[in-house]
């Protein structure tokens, strides 16, 4: 009689059991760090994995479409506080912060601009400060 064939290496960290309980927490409406840690998992280990298995990855994105409430409308704020991920939410937030970036930079309150005389103009007097 044989034994049967051990296989190789370690055995993985995030068994077929743990990714379907994953994925029904994720449909459920929870974000993938939240339903990470009710299955026992770190949220790094979900990336990484849906990053290297093209399946789970499809999987993850039509849990997420599940997942989404549909009362709850998606933007900036659902992505600032709510953690939604999705690409709505995330191109919003983009968008968003994109706009505000360049109004701050656009609207900063500089100090006083001075502006150099032209050839044709004579210099302005120097004040004296006292």
């Amino acid at each position: 009689m044989t034994r049967p064939a051990r296989g190789r290496g370690r055995p993985p960290l995030f068994t077929p059991d743990q990714q379907n309980a994953f994925l029904r927490e994720v449909a459920a409406g929870a974000t993938q760090e939240k339903a990470a840690a009710a299955v026992g998992i770190s949220a790094r280990t979900v990336r990484h994995h849906s990053r290297h298995h093209a399946e789970f990855a499809d999987a993850l994105a039509k849990a997420k479409a599940v997942g989404r409430d549909a009362s709850t409308p998606h933007g900036a704020s659902r992505y600032r506080y709510l953690g939604c991920r999705c690409d709505d939410c995330t191109a919003d937030a983009t968008r968003k912060r994109t706009a505000r970036r360049h109004r701050q930079k656009n609207n900063r309150p500089d100090a006083e601009i001075h502006h150099l005389p032209t050839p044709d103009q004579a210099p302005r007097p120097l004040k004296a400060v006292v």
